[in-house]
């Protein structure tokens, strides 16, 4: 399966999913942490390029485990300051912790990520191990809109990104 079939693949699972997920818990009790799951898909600024992402994310309590695919390209960048295309894309498995802040919701996660770099019109590949990072913030409004610092720590292309999302599903309520 070439990359762009497995990462079609894993878009429409985690949309197909969220419904399913998305339903309200009974009421969760002092043994019970209280669980959550959403996803979202954004647009992608950073200092790769711009581009897209989608993720998961998984509450139980104050612990959260996230899924974030994002591609970052350089393509108009490249076109109209003469430099070498760059495309990177990110598949990334985070823990972290997350609480409600007022009506928002804030999270911070870190884990570990490949990363697949391609540089140049014959297309060098390069496939690395990273280090993701990311601090989220979700508004708790009827759109649920997220906004992601986000960077990627690795030997071959460090980046950093600002991601802007809509989540759809549910947001812990503590």
């Amino acid at each position: 399966m070439n990359p762009a079939s497995s990462s079609a693949f894993a878009v429409a699972l985690l949309l197909l999913s969220a419904p399913l997920c998305a339903q309200k818990n009974p009421t969760p009790g002092p043994l019970q942490p209280e669980r959550a799951f959403r996803v979202g898909l954004g647009a992608v600024a950073g200092s790769a390029g711009l581009g897209a992402a989608v993720d998961a994310s998984l509450n139980s309590g104050p612990r959260l485990y996230r899924f974030r695919l994002s591609v970052q390209d350089n393509a108009v960048m490249a076109a109209t300051s003469r430099g070498e295309r760059l495309t990177v894309t990110e598949a990334a498995f985070m823990l972290g912790r997350g609480r409600r802040y007022a009506v928002n919701y804030g999270s911070v996660a870190g884990g570990l990520a490949l990363v697949n770099i391609s540089r140049g019109a014959d297309a060098d590949e390069k496939t690395t191990v990273g280090i993701p990072v990311e601090a989220q913030l979700i508004s708790r409004g009827p759109l649920r809109l997220g906004a992601t610092l986000a960077g990627n720590l690795n030997v071959d292309h460090p980046f950093a990104a600002f991601i802007l999302s809509v989540q759809i599903g549910r947001v812990p309520s503590r």
